[in-house]
């Protein structure tokens, strides 16, 4: 009898665990801007685990999308079956030099210069970008410390992970509940990429949610922003690892100034 409800235990926790590292995120990769838009290397892509070790997927396309945030051309690439975490970096480059191959056939074509990478820790307030919500007219904005405010349309895109996060998190609430209001309180920023092409800038900022594990004491973990010491002055040094929250969702919103 011990034993039976030893293994159940075991069962429950490997149960637990797993469930732990499901997560979904969008990422975009940009590449550069021609007469038909902004091309970009965009990526649907899920967690799970093997053996408790985080493993992905991802599917893979190129896109084109306009100033509005509106997808004019979508090319499908590859899909990538899961593979180990490490190896993510070589995988993604892979995926993105096959999104170059077709931005490259556009002959007006212009290569984006990164210029920074900040990391936000998942945290509401920093000094890269912080996010205000007005729950009288149901909006979520974000503020660049230019000090411009956008609004995250993206939460609005039926089409959009970012739309998914929304659904996802009211089945959890079980009622109905006030949509911003609910993102004040579990929504953050990770981290925050720029981009610079003539005198025009690309933010692209990635939000999320999720849990915090504790350490053995109880205590969680606290934001720790700061700008990223890797290379990221090149578009192919741009491809980063983008940490996930357990049980999270995060996507990426683009900013055109």
């Amino acid at each position: 009898m011990i034993r039976i409800t030893f293994l159940l235990l075991l069962l429950i926790q490997s149960e637990l665990l797993s469930a732990c590292l499901s997560a979904d995120q969008n990422r975009i990769f940009p590449i550069g801007q021609s007469s038909k838009g902004w091309h970009v290397l965009e990526i649907q892509q899920t967690r799970n685990d093997d053996d408790f070790k985080p493993i992905w997927q991802c599917v893979a396309y190129h896109k084109i999308y306009n100033e509005k945030h509106e997808v004019k051309q979508a090319d499908s690439i590859q899909t990538m079956g899961y593979f180990p975490e490490g190896n993510y970096i070589k995988v993604v480059q892979f995926l993105f030099g096959k999104a170059l191959e077709i931005a490259k056939s556009n002959k007006t074509l212009k290569y984006l210069t990164p210029k920074s990478l900040y990391y936000c820790d998942y945290s509401h307030d920093n000094p890269e970008a912080k996010l205000s919500f007005d729950t009288l007219n149901n909006r979520t904005y974000v503020q660049l410390n230019s000090g411009k405010k956008h609004e995250i349309t993206v939460l609005k895109n039926e089409n959009s992970i970012a739309r998914e996060l929304l659904q996802a998190r009211m089945e959890d609430e079980n009622k109905e509940v006030n949509v911003v209001q609910m993102l004040k309180e579990i929504l953050c920023v990770n981290s925050v990429r720029k981009f610079n092409l003539g005198n025009k800038q690309l933010t692209i900022i990635h939000l999320g949610i999720g849990e915090f594990l504790s350490d053995a004491n109880g205590n969680y973990p606290k934001p720790n922003p700061h700008f990223s010491k890797e290379p990221f002055n090149s578009i192919f040094n741009s491809i980063f690892f983008e940490n996930v929250l357990h049980h999270g969702y995060g996507f990426d919103f683009m900013i055109w100034e």
